[in-house]
C-alpha cells in the first residue's frame, strides 16, 4: 500500500474523533421524536425533521466509514489500497446524496 505521511498517532486522534462524532450523532438520532404536534405545521415540521435526521444519519455513516478507516490505516492493518478504496466508496455515495 502507497504510505501515507501521516504520523500513526496523530491518524489514532482523527479516528478518535470521528468515534466521537459517530457517539454524538447516535445520540442525536435516537432523540428524534416518531411523532410531532405543530398544529396545522405538523407535516411541514415532520418533513423537515425527517430531512434533517436523514442528514444526520448520512453524516453519521460517512464518519463511522472514515473513522474505520483512519484507524485501519493506523494501526497499519490495511493491506492494499483496494481495501480502503472498497471502504472508501459508499462513503463518495453518500456524500452524492446529500
Amino acid at each position: 500500500m502507497t504510505r501515507i505521511s501521516m504520523d500513526p498517532e496523530v491518524m489514532a486522534v482523527h479516528a478518535s474523533m470521528h468515534e466521537e462524532a459517530v457517539a454524538f450523532m447516535r445520540g442525536k438520532l435516537a432523540a428524534i421524536p416518531g411523532s410531532v404536534d405543530g398544529g396545522l405545521a405538523s407535516d411541514a415540521v415532520a418533513a423537515i425533521m425527517m430531512r434533517v435526521g436523514e442528514g444526520v444519519d448520512a453524516l453519521y455513516r460517512i464518519n463511522g466509514t472514515l473513522g474505520e478507516v483512519v484507524r485501519v490505516v493506523a494501526d497499519d492493518d490495511a493491506t492494499n489500497e483496494q481495501d480502503v478504496i472498497d471502504q472508501l466508496s459508499p462513503v463518495a455515495t453518500a456524500v452524492e446524496d446529500l
